[in-house]
């Protein structure tokens, strides 16, 4: 039986007089791809910058397998496998895309040698950097600088800078935002194709993403859990239907 890979309890988050995120439960098994939906101001990036150690929390606890790390940094959290990538560029944009998941496989191994200081004793380390590339299909784009790169493949090549830290959990936010249709069927194949071990969180707008990619979905208003369940199941929700869904079909 699947176990539990992500659990977040009872988490809330207050500015002030108002509540982002109100008592919020959520369990991810292992290679389960969850999607978080819900209306802008839903508390969908709150929810993924407390799980990654970004914000603290006012209540709750975070769960990795059985470890609790609410109170642990993002570098922490990191090493024991939850990775993040967000809507913002954080690429080396002077440096080639082979360079860019060199130095991301390092940092994970804690290697810190020049990119030219490269030898035998570092192979694994370039055969790690093209085995990643080879999974999110830039391989043939290796020699580039990433600033060259289209926009739905710098996407993907954070995507496997992500991936370069082996982690267990991984959070997308947004992961299709600003792409043309052709751009966002080849994220989707990408994502579909990523490891099955791997736990997926995905926050997304695009409902027909979402469909194509959630085995189960989380609809967040008012910072609150207002449903979950399968996507046949969300998607015939009469609240659901009202609150957000509905506004894609207008």
């Amino acid at each position: 039986m699947p176990i539990n890979t992500l659990k977040v309890s009872r988490l809330s988050k207050h500015y002030g007089g108002l509540a982002a995120l109100a008592d919020v439960n959520l369990n991810a098994r292992t290679g389960e791809r969850r999607a978080i939906i819900g209306p802008n101001g839903a508390g969908k990036t709150t929810l993924l910058n407390i799980i990654t150690g970004e914000v603290k929390p006012t209540e709750g606890t975070i769960f990795l397998g059985n470890r609790d790390v609410t109170s642990l940094s993002v570098h922490k959290r990191v090493n024991l496998g939850i990775a993040y990538t967000s809507q913002k560029n954080n690429l080396f944009d002077n440096l080639s895309v082979f360079e860019n998941v060199c130095i991301a496989v390092q940092q994970h191994l804690g290697m810190f040698q020049h990119m030219l200081g490269f030898s035998e004793s570092v192979e694994k380390v370039v055969d790690s950097a093209l085995g990643l590339l080879n999974l999110v299909g830039l391989a043939t784009e290796k020699k580039q600088l990433s600033s060259t790169l289209s926009y739905g493949q710098q996407r993907a090549l954070e995507v496997a800078l992500a991936l370069a830290t082996k982690p267990k959990v991984l959070l997308l936010d947004e992961p299709t935002a600003g792409m043309s249709p052709a751009e966002t069927e080849e994220m989707v194949e990408l994502i579909r194709n990523l490891p099955r071990l791997l736990t997926l969180l995905i926050v997304e707008h695009d409902m027909d993403v979402v469909f194509k990619l959630a085995d189960q979905i989380t609809v967040l208003h008012y910072g609150k859990v207002v449903t979950e369940g399968t996507p046949s199941e969300v998607r015939a929700n009469s609240l659901v239907q009202e609150t957000y869904l509905g506004q894609h079909k207008s």
